[in-house]
């Protein structure tokens, strides 16, 4: 699996969870993040776009290795770009380090509404860097 294939996967459809700060979200692009943005229309090819140009190219993915960069970039769709390169930067380059960092973040938030979903994912993204790294 890719990691965008991935993070389609986890992010799904459209959705307005009055509990989500984003607003109203499709494929994982919120009002909030592009308001300028008609996301109740966006097409998936228009959110993969967004993704490449906005999270996996801003944060160099490209260049770095897998699994590690499978887990900053959903780590960034999800958190944001901004607490992912600061954990990139302070991981040393092991994608289970970052995974650590990234569940610590979500119990500090103390979001019941949203922490199982949130374990689901990134216990989902370890399985997926896990099977990235054996086959290397």
């Amino acid at each position: 699996m890719t990691p965008m294939e991935f993070v389609l996967l986890w992010e799904g459809g459209l959705t307005n969870n009055a509990a989500d700060p984003g607003g109203v979200t499709h494929w994982g692009i919120s009002q909030r993040a592009y308001p300028d943005l008609d996301i109740v229309n966006l097409t998936k090819e228009q959110a993969i776009e967004i993704y490449e140009r906005d999270y996996w190219s801003k944060l160099g993915c490209e260049c770095l290795p897998q699994p590690l960069a499978f887990v900053v970039f959903n780590a960034a769709v999800n958190c944001g770009v901004g607490r992912a390169k600061r954990w990139l930067g302070d991981c040393g380059a092991s994608y289970t380090e970052f995974l650590r960092m990234q569940l610590c973040h979500y119990a500090a938030l103390k979001k019941p509404m949203f922490i199982q979903g949130w374990l689901n994912r990134t216990l989902d993204c370890w399985a997926q860097a896990r099977k990235l790294e054996v086959s290397a």
